[in-house]
Order: structure tokens, then C-alpha cells, then sequence
């Protein structure tokens, strides 16, 4: 696996982590824990009037019943009803099975340090049952312990290097054009290296820096193509739509993260990977030529003497 893949795959998990809620949330923790733990993982599914006995999986070899929570944003009586209603009742549906209850949940954050606490007494409770926690970081974790026939099952295929070296006019054209026909919408679920600051202002992801970074081998031959006859009022309505996405992803309060990877999704994710090596330099190139994801603060100029 290449740099782009990893970086690709990286910021595909920082996309799906970001996004998905509810169910979709919990069907693709089921797939992971499929894909990483095979034949030692059931996934438990809703049976009507039944339920799924408060388990939305289980690992066969370690006892561990799995119950996701993915509202987006955890907030503390809503989480702690959660907890209150599924933690007893797996207790009470899996009495000879349980060894460990894993929470998997959605927010980047974390959790509220009531919920963390809840948690804590919880786990004074019932001191036979092991209470973890997984965020983003073991699920990142979980994720990447896959090898690189299973990422492609998960994410799909990534461009690579060799695909962004054969990057030229004709690979531009379509996605350029398919740019300056879109309208912004944030319900649709540039020629230097991106500045360190900038990276860091808007606390990106080393995914979605590497990204940029590696798109930016393309850039002048983005430059080009815009400078040629008739591109370069397309080149301005392809800036002011980006901008515009931009700002739309802001007003709702989308995080940098989620914005970058829906921008990914507006500039094209077309499953298509020497389609999608475009899109990046694509993407690369506009990333400082618009007004989108704050600019760094610039120094401040010593007082001149009195």
C-alpha cells in the first residue's frame, strides 16, 4: 500500500466516523467487527417484538456484547438513558455469556465526564462485567488492524500513486466540468504544500493533510488546464461553488473534518480510482485558492521603538 492509499483510506475512515449515525452507524461497526474478527464475531439483528436482546454484536471468544450509540453528539441525559436501559438489559438476556460490555459510540469528543462517571459507578456495580468504551481512536484502531484486501471491501478501491502520475487534461476535463454544473448542497450526504497552519488551524487530520499534500504533485497541471481559452471564467464559478458548499457545511456547524470530506464528496468520490486521483488534485489545487477553512493568524509585527 502506497502513501495516497493510506492517506485515502485514512481520511475514508475520518468521513464514515464523522457521518454516519443510528443504524448506519451500527451497520458498519457490524461489518468491521466481521471483517477483523471473521467467524468469532455474531452480528445480532432486530427480530420484531423480540429485539436484539440489548446487543447489536458479540465476540464469541471474549464474552463481549457490543451496544452502539450514534446520535452524533453525545449529551449526557440522553446518553445516560441509553446506558440505563441497555447495559441491565443485556445483563438480564445474556446472564451466561457476558464477560465484557462494550459502548461503541460515534463523537469524536468523547463522552461527557457525567457519562464517564455514570459509566464508573456502573462498572462499581457490577464488578464481574468489564465496562470499555470505544470512540474514535480504538475504532480507528480496529479498522486499520485490517489488511489491504479487506480496507477495499470496506471503503472500496483507493487511487494510487501511479494513477496520480498518469493525471493529465483529459482525466481533468470531465471532473472540472462536473464541478461547474453543480449547486451547493450540504444535505448531499493550490500551488503551494497546504500550509502546517492552516492544517493545524482547522485541526485536519493527518489523512487529509497527506492528501493534500500528495494532490499537490498535479497542481500545476490543474493550473494549466484553467488557464486555457474559455476555462478561466469556468475556473471562477468552480471556485465560487466550492465557497459556497463551504460556507453552507459551516452555517450548519459541520465540523473541519466533515467538512473536508464532504468537500471530497462535492469535488467527486466516483468509486472510480483513477477517476478519484483527478478529484485530489482537483481538490488540492482549489484548497488555497478559496475562501474555505480559516487561514492561519498572521504574526504579529514587533512594536516599532518609541
Amino acid at each position: 500500500m502506497d502513501s495516497l492509499q493510506r492517506h485515502w483510506y485514512g481520511q475514508a475512515f475520518e468521513l464514515a466516523y464523522a457521518t454516519k449515525r443510528g443504524n448506519e452507524f451500527q451497520d458498519w461497526f457490524v461489518q468491521i467487527a466481521g471483517l477483523v474478527y471473521g467467524a468469532d464475531f455474531d452480528a445480532i439483528r432486530n427480530y420484531g417484538p423480540l429485539g436484539d436482546f440489548k446487543c447489536d454484536g458479540r465476540r464469541l471468544s471474549t464474552g463481549t456484547i457490543y451496544q452502539c450509540y450514534a446520535p452524533g453528539e453525545i449529551k449526557e441525559s440522553e446518553t445516560t438513558a441509553k446506558i440505563a436501559e441497555d447495559f441491565p438489559g443485556a445483563i438480564r438476556h445474556w446472564p451466561n455469556f457476558i464477560k465484557t460490555w462494550c459502548f461503541v459510540y460515534n463523537d469524536a469528543r468523547g463522552v461527557p465526564p457525567t457519562v464517564a462517571q455514570y459509566l464508573d459507578a456502573i462498572q462499581q456495580q457490577y464488578p464481574a462485567v468489564a465496562i470499555i468504551r470505544w470512540g474514535k481512536a480504538p475504532l480507528r484502531d480496529l479498522v486499520f488492524s485490517l489488511d489491504a484486501d479487506r480496507l477495499v471491501h470496506l471503503f472500496g478501491y483507493a487511487p494510487t500513486l501511479a494513477m496520480l502520475s498518469h493525471v493529465g487534461f483529459a482525466e481533468l476535463k470531465p471532473v472540472l466540468e462536473a464541478i461547474a454544473q453543480k449547486q451547493p448542497d450540504p444535505l448531499d450526504e493550490p500551488t503551494k504544500p497546504p500550509s502546517p497552519s492552516k492544517i493545524e488551524k482547522n485541526n485536519l487530520s493527518t489523512a487529509a493533510s497527506g492528501l493534500l499534500q500528495i494532490g499537490r504533485l498535479k497542481e500545476p497541471v490543474v493550473e494549466d488546464f484553467l488557464s486555457l481559452s474559455g476555462w478561466p471564467e469556468t475556473a471562477n464559478r468552480i471556485a465560487k461553488a466550492i465557497r459556497d458548499h463551504y460556507k453552507s457545511l459551516v452555517v450548519i456547524g459541520t465540523t473541519s473534518e466533515e467538512i473536508f470530506g464532504r468537500l471530497r464528496i462535492f469535488i467527486g468520490m466516483s468509486a472510480e480510482p483513477e477517476r478519484e486521483a483527478a478529484e485530489l488534485a482537483v481538490l488540492s489545487y482549489f484548497f488555497h485558492r478559496c475562501d474555505i477553512f480559516e487561514d492561519p493568524d498572521e504574526p504579529k509585527l514587533p512594536e516599532p521603538p518609541s
